[in-house]
């Protein structure tokens, strides 16, 4: 059995009108909304000098496949129907994580 690795990036911009104090609930909302409701890790991983500018990570790790996919697919649905940000880049990538010799005993 495998263990699966994805990873999603969503660049997304907010009203012209947003402050920092407005970027940073958007986010911290956001954070919530899909650790709560997909149990993924969740990063911001570029700091636009724009206030209405944002990337995001989410991560996930899963034994099938499809499930990353199928979670994948619903974060997009949720995060584009949110009416304060627009979605304009989204990339996916899923990799296979195999390396069953090299164990860490933690004592």
């Amino acid at each position: 059995m495998y263990t699966m690795v994805g990873v999603k990036r969503v660049s997304f911009l907010m009203p012209e009108d947003a402050t920092l104090k407005d970027k940073r609930q958007v986010i911290r909302n956001l954070n919530n909304t899909l650790r709560n409701r997909f149990n993924v890790s969740f990063a911001v991983v570029e700091q636009d000098e724009k206030l209405q500018r944002s990337t995001i990570a989410v991560t996930m790790v899963a034994c099938d496949q499809e499930l990353i996919k199928t979670a994948f697919a619903q974060i997009s649905n949720l995060i584009e129907s949110l009416a304060e940000i627009k979605v304009f880049n989204e990339a996916n990538d899923i990799f296979r994580y195999e390396n069953e010799k090299e164990t860490v005993q933690l004592s």
